[in-house]
């Protein structure tokens, strides 16, 4: 509009544009100064009433217009924003895919669960065994392969295959004198306590063989993970990876677990097919 009203006004030897500033006081002002505000002010009350006589349809058909125009500047600006992302990474140095590893800790030792389990058979202190205690032993050197590569396990891996191969549900202290016992069944299911539980109990067994063991923070082996939590480095079977993943396939399908907090509404672990109840064809209750 301005550059149709400029190429309309004379020349400035004739007419001088001024800039009239809005919300100023102008009452002492020069006469001409007074007038152009004045009408600057009627203008301005003139376009809102124009504004308020508009049709409902136009009124519409503008918010329409300008909320198209909002996302296409949004669409132009992520679309720029790309382009830079695209220029920056075809100068940048190709590095490959990598590899979900742990990150190196050469002071982090290879835990040996064979070894671990043949030293808690003979030294284990009475505080440490329990009723089927000789269950938690075999699933030890079950677990065991020391032709293995060694990766980062997780405490949640752990407990999942102990509770996939043995059917329990974990093992939990039962009082302050640090003794212990197979989680009871009877109360309610909390995967944080129970891995809490858990983990303190596999770092004492730990500790039978490597005294000063300390667990530390680390980015679990298993691709799925993409957050650190705490563990263990060893060597696992190949079935025993295999069972972790379909358990944790058919809870969690594709989703990556990008936070513990993902594991955490998780039930007990199981692959086994639940069996179904035998309908009786005889008695009363075939009615209900």
């Amino acid at each position: 509009m301005w550059q149709v009203v400029q190429t309309l006004l004379p020349p400035e030897s004739i007419c001088h544009l001024h800039h009239i500033k809005s919300h100023q006081a102008y009452q002492d002002e020069l006469a001409w100064l007074q007038w152009a505000c004045s009408a600057n002010d009627a203008a301005d009350k003139m376009a809102e009433l124009a504004l308020q006589m508009l049709p409902g349809q136009v009124v519409r058909l503008q918010k329409d217009a300008s909320h198209a125009y909002q996302l296409m500047k949004q669409a132009v600006k992520h679309v720029h924003l790309h382009m830079v992302r695209v220029a920056r990474a075809s100068i940048a140095i190709a590095e490959g895919p990598k590899a979900a590893m742990p990150k190196p800790m050469d002071h982090q030792p290879l835990i040996s669960w064979h070894q671990i389990a043949l030293v808690a058979a003979d030294r284990a202190p009475a505080n440490l065994r329990f009723p089927g205690f000789s269950k938690l032993l075999t699933w030890l050197q079950q677990i065991h392969d020391p032709k293995a590569t060694p990766k980062w396990y997780s405490w949640y891996e752990l407990l999942f295959a102990f509770q996939i191969m043995t059917g329990e549900w974990g093992i939990q202290s039962t009082s302050k004198h640090n003794t212990w016992q197979l989680f009871g069944k009877s109360q309610e299911y909390d995967l944080k306590q129970t891995c809490r539980s858990w983990a303190s109990f596999l770092i004492q067994m730990i500790r039978l063989v490597l005294p000063e063991f300390k667990a530390v923070d680390n980015r679990p082996s298993n691709g799925r993970f993409r957050c650190w939590t705490m563990g263990v480095m060893s060597t696992l079977a190949q079935d025993i990876d295999d069972k972790i993943h379909a358990w944790l396939q058919l809870q969690l399908g594709d989703r990556p677990v990008a936070k513990i907090a993902t594991l955490m509404a998780l039930p007990v672990a199981s692959l086994a097919t639940p069996q179904e109840e035998a309908v009786a064809i005889h008695g009363l209750h075939r009615f209900w």
